[in-house]
């Protein structure tokens, strides 16, 4: 679903418009196996790429505080980086969802990750969620 959203805008619009994102952000719920809250995360990437109306709509539902729970959580790998690309999308010159990350301690996490010694790739992503906190 991520890669359809990221894909085709009016896919992830139509996906909005049914109310469909609150249910992807209840995936990201502890309790929930990795491999769906992996999915959850990259759905919402998808949907936040392209369209200031999903990253209002993912912010507004709990989806910024939800995402950084997962990386509080210390997820597996593959569940971080797609919680950390929808961060970057969701933060992208979106001020609100900027000061959600701040409210519920997101850069602390995403600093304590880079601390980590994560691979390069996620080192990056995270270099460039912790840029769109900053504009």
């Amino acid at each position: 679903m991520g890669t359809l959203c990221k894909a085709n805008t009016q896919g992830g619009d139509s996906i909005r418009q049914c109310g469909g994102i609150a249910p992807l952000v209840d995936l990201l719920a502890p309790g929930r196996s990795a491999g769906v809250q992996g999915s959850a995360a990259a759905a919402l990437a998808g949907l936040s790429s392209h369209s200031t109306q999903n990253r209002d709509c993912i912010g507004e539902c709990g989806g910024v505080y939800a995402l950084v729970g997962l990386l509080a959580r210390g997820v597996p790998p593959a569940v971080t980086g797609s919680a950390v690309g929808a961060l970057i999308n969701l933060c992208r010159r979106h001020t609100k969802n900027q000061l959600r990350v701040e409210e519920c301690g997101g850069r602390a996490a995403l600093l304590r990750l880079q601390a980590r010694g994560s691979s390069r790739g996620l080192k990056d992503m995270v270099a460039d969620a912790l840029d769109n906190l900053r504009s």
